[in-house]
C-alpha cells in the first residue's frame, strides 16, 4: 500500500477509487487497481476502518504518530539507511497489542 500511495507525499489521499481511477499519473492508477483487486472484505473493512480514524490527519501528524519511540518504525530506523523492511508480523503485533490497550 505504501508504494502504491507514497507519491502523494503529505498531500491528502482523498479515497482509493480516486487514486485508482482518477489520479494524473497512469502508474499510480495501475498500481491502485491491482492493489483492489486483491483486497479482500476483511482487509478492506480494517482498511476503512483505518481511513475512518486516521483520514483526517495531515501527512506530518501521520509521520509523527507512526515514528513514535514504542512503534515498528523507530525500533527498525537505522540514520542513514533508507528503504528498511519492516517485518509485518512485527507490525501486526505491534497494533494487536495496540487495539487491546484501548
Amino acid at each position: 500500500m505504501y508504494f502504491a500511495l507514497r507519491d502523494h507525499g503529505l498531500d491528502p489521499i482523498e479515497s482509493l477509487e480516486y487514486c485508482g481511477t482518477m489520479h494524473d499519473d497512469p502508474e499510480i492508477g495501475e498500481r491502485m487497481r491491482f492493489l483492489k483487486k486483491r483486497i479482500d472484505n476483511e482487509r478492506r473493512e480494517i482498511l476503512d476502518a483505518t481511513i475512518e480514524v486516521y483520514g483526517n490527519l495531515s501527512g506530518n501528524r501521520l509521520i509523527a504518530i507512526t515514528h513514535a519511540d514504542d512503534t515498528p518504525w523507530k525500533k527498525y530506523y537505522k540514520p542513514g539507511v533508507f528503504h528498511t523492511i519492516i517485518p509485518d508480523e512485527v507490525t501486526r503485533q505491534y497494533y494487536k497489542n495496540k487495539i487491546k490497550n484501548t
